[in-house]
């Protein structure tokens, strides 16, 4: 029996990501995603919606200062916003994004997240080679 504080149920990422092409409407995903009965975490919800070694692409809704605290990614991250407007903080810059502007971080680069109002991302990461991977 399913109660109303599980977590939410979405299709088996083997069933998401089994075909080889995808079509995906962001906008719709993004609606679903809002809602979703459990409270946003740190003030955002997020999906994977395609993934494929070495790439991870990840849909993300944000609420009024909704953030994610610094960290960093073992690959080339992109931070395309769809809607909305965040800001992104490096050791270098803060970049105020609008609708259509796109952010990329080199591998290791430390960042931080805070929605100014409540935003659509698309983020990708194409992570590095893991040096274990073959031994």
């Amino acid at each position: 029996m399913e109660q109303d504080n599980e977590i939410p149920q979405r299709p088996h990422p083997a069933e998401r990501f089994a075909a080889p092409e995808h079509l995906l409407d962001l906008h719709k995903i993004a609606a679903e995603l809002r809602k979703e009965p459990l409270s946003a975490h740190r003030g955002h919800r997020q999906m994977t919606i395609y993934h494929h070694e070495p790439i991870a692409v990840v849909l993300f809704v944000f609420e009024k200062d909704g953030q994610l605290t610094d960290h960093q990614a073992n690959g080339v991250v992109t931070i395309h916003l769809i809607e909305g407007m965040v800001q992104v903080t490096t050791a270098a810059q803060t970049y105020d994004l609008s609708a259509a502007n796109m952010v990329a971080l080199a591998p290791g680069v430390r960042h931080s997240l805070l929605a100014k109002q409540p935003s659509i991302m698309l983020l990708t990461v194409c992570l590095e080679p893991r040096e274990d991977a073959n031994g």
